[in-house]
């Protein structure tokens, strides 16, 4: 149970490390929005000549940032809508395996005969004294 709980527990810190990121890149859009806001202000007939291209270049990279931030935005809902689905279908090493192993011994009993299905159960009830073997 407690590799359960560790597991819990590093998924709640996963969840809450992507909502502080999400939380910090949605201020960071905030900020470019109003960076851009303050550059379209500008009124490009009382900017002098010497900076007008520096202005012009500056909203560029404003705008290119702003894209690329809303654009990692888009990637880190989709990314935590695929940890999501992670979460939600995973199975442990242990169970998987427990699965799996349950399936494949129904398989080979299924085969069996009246008497080769005797010899199994003998020789998995001899196992059944060494616990470190798996068995059903």
């Amino acid at each position: 149970m407690d590799e359960l709980d560790d597991a819990n527990q590093d998924n709640s810190d996963a969840d809450n490390l992507a909502l502080f990121v999400q939380g910090s890149l949605q201020t960071w859009i905030g900020t470019l929005a109003k960076a851009i806001e303050y550059m379209d202000a500008l009124d490009d007939e009382i900017i002098p000549p010497e900076i007008a291209e520096r202005v012009m270049k500056a909203r560029q990279v404003l705008a290119r940032l702003n894209s690329d931030a809303d654009y990692i935005d888009w990637m880190l809902r989709d990314m935590s809508h695929y940890m999501w689905n992670l979460e939600t279908r995973r199975d442990t090493a242990d169970a998987a395996y427990t699965k799996g192993w349950h399936a494949r011994y129904d398989k080979i009993v299924a085969g069996l005969t009246t008497a080769e299905h005797k010899h199994l159960r003998k020789a998995l009830a001899r196992i059944d004294r060494k616990p470190d073997v798996p068995h059903v």
